[in-house]
């Protein structure tokens, strides 16, 4: 009996070491039980399909696009379901959440229907024009923060009743589409927005985007624009390649709180051509990628990268610029390599849930005093146990929070004109002999003001005393660039491999890191955490 059991556990570790981070497994298990599926792709613009400017598709040769096109035609996706492409995106990065937000269309690729509206608290939808077509009962409603799967339950004309209520308000005139909701589905979702780090997606436009639609399968595609980002914004006290794991890292954790199931893919992209001057970031987010995906457990596709390198990077592999993929790599390398999950996928693999991280554990203990800020004997200074470096002010948020235990954050906005405002915590000296030589993980929930480009907005740091080496400091990725970041909180993470010779230790959450702050900009924080580990907890009491 004992050798029956052994040998039937060993039979599927075997299926399970080779299968069971594939993210088409899911797919295949779904499709063979009937089921329609949703296909993420969460990328920066090597994923870009692109829509015009009289917001039609187009048949663009981006590799997710490209990729879908080809298992229609080679017949991979049986007749029975219908093909859908759905994009969150456009060339006009900013512009494009209140008027160009998304287009669906179907097998061959044909507008939906689309038409400009607003849309009621109580669920009423007023359209303004439909630009072709017309609308009916039950035809699926897609815009920026509807829920997915909101179809049209009743009405006529120009007033309709959505079938969700209560409904966000939509206000502005807003391009929505709309298509009658077939039986069956095999849809491809892409959240793109051109020059991108994951950060984009993560605060205000988190509901709007990748938290919309709920994936069956995710891949993340991250990378030439995280190299740049920190060849501009060099760390200070730590390697870069922590810093971009850092983001890779919160970008998983936040999506796995919300869809805990979804299996996830990571690909480390294609590197920038030689001369770049963003070159030398290869060598930092590709482990970063590698690093995050261990981390994380999540499958990892390095093909694409080793195939520019090993080619020595040729004009053929790009499409004029020295940065993305030219259309011949998205039909050489990139369709090929999601070709190769989809082929390796089976249809039997072992049920697998891959859980987030950010959660307390009895086995991973939070090291700050009053993490969540529930102890607050003056709520117009500093939180107790927690204190203030240059003068920045202080109040406590009841309506912005992302604990709905904890009905509240802090508010610190900096005094203008001075420097490195912040607050902070030191650990105790029992606490700093205890993480000598260890690995920890700082975490806050951050919701930064509306920037255009500020790296030195909401940072966080752990700052560490070597005997030998003086303060170093461990410091996250800067705050935003270009795209508007509030209303939404994000996790914000940096891990940091503390000295043999520790002799202090403390966080910091930065208002302002920079020389000269603006007073008129403030950070919100909630759930702040220190973990020893490579994985961060949230704090709850």
């Amino acid at each position: 009996m004992r050798d029956t059991q052994a040998r039937r556990r060993a039979s599927l570790a075997r299926l399970d070491a080779v299968s069971r981070n594939n993210p088409f497994d899911k797919i295949k298990q779904m499709m063979a039980a009937g089921l329609s599926c949703n296909i993420v792709f969460w990328t920066d613009s090597t994923g870009f399909d692109s829509v015009g400017t009289d917001v039609s598709p187009t048949n663009s040769v981006r590799y997710p696009a490209l990729w879908q096109n080809q298992m229609v035609a080679q017949g991979r996706i049986p007749a029975s379901y219908t093909v859908r492409r759905i994009v969150w995106n456009s060339n006009r990065a900013r512009a494009i959440w209140g008027s160009t937000p998304i287009l669906q269309w179907g097998t061959g690729y044909s507008p939906a229907v689309t038409f400009t509206a607003s849309i009621t608290t109580g669920g009423t939808m007023n359209v303004t024009s439909v630009a072709s077509g017309t609308l009916a009962i039950g035809q699926t409603i897609i815009a920026p923060g509807l829920p997915f799967g909101t179809y049209i339950a009743s009405g006529s004309g120009s007033t309709w009743t959505l079938s969700a209520a209560p409904m966000p308000a939509i206000t502005s005139t807003t391009m929505f589409a709309v298509t009658t909701q077939p039986a069956l589905t095999w849809d491809l979702t892409q959240f793109t927005v051109g020059g991108t780090i994951p950060n984009y997606f993560m605060g205000k436009f988190w509901r709007i985007g990748p938290a919309s639609a709920p994936a069956d399968a995710l891949v993340i595609a991250h990378g030439i624009n995280m190299a740049g980002f920190f060849v501009s914004s060099p760390p200070s006290g730590v390697a870069q390649t922590f810093r971009i794991t850092s983001l890779y890292v919160a970008a998983i954790e936040q999506y796995r709180a919300l869809n805990p199931g979804t299996p996830i893919l990571l690909t480390t992209q294609h590197p920038v051509q030689t001369g770049s001057p963003s070159e030398t970031g290869d060598s930092s987010y590709r482990p970063a990628c590698i690093e995050a995906a261990r981390r994380c457990d999540t499958a990892i596709d390095d093909t694409v990268f080793s195939a520019f390198n090993a080619a020595g990077k040729p004009n053929l592999y790009y499409d004029g610029d020295i940065f993305h993929q030219s259309d011949w790599a998205n039909a050489n390398l990139y369709v090929p390599m999601l070709m190769k999950w989809w082929d390796n996928a089976v249809p039997f693999a072992p049920s697998r849930l891959a859980v987030a991280h950010f959660q307390q554990s009895a086995g991973n203990a939070n090291f700050l005093v009053n993490p969540a800020f529930e102890q607050w004997t003056t709520t117009t200074a500093v939180p107790d146990s927690w204190n203030a470096v240059g003068s920045p002010t202080f109040s406590q948020d009841t309506t912005n929070f992302s604990d709905d235990r904890k009905r509240y954050s802090v508010q610190l906005t900096p005094t203008a004109g001075t420097a490195a405002a912040y607050m902070a915590q030191a650990l105790t000296g029992t606490q700093v002999l205890w993480l000598n030589g260890r690995t920890v993980t700082f975490a806050v929930k951050l919701w930064a003001d509306t920037q255009t480009t500020n790296f030195d907005l909401g940072r966080i740091g752990v700052i560490a005393q070597s005997a030998a080496q003086g303060q170093l400091q461990y410091l996250s990725g800067g705050s935003i660039q270009t795209v508007n970041q509030s209303d939404g909180f994000r996790w914000v993470i940096v891990t940091a491999k503390l000295p043999a010779d520790l002799t202090g230790l403390s966080v910091r959450i930065y208002g302002n890191i920079g020389s000269t702050a603006s007073g008129t900009h403030v950070i919100k924080v909630d759930q702040a955490c220190l973990v020893a580990g490579e994985q961060p907890f949230a704090a709850r009491v």
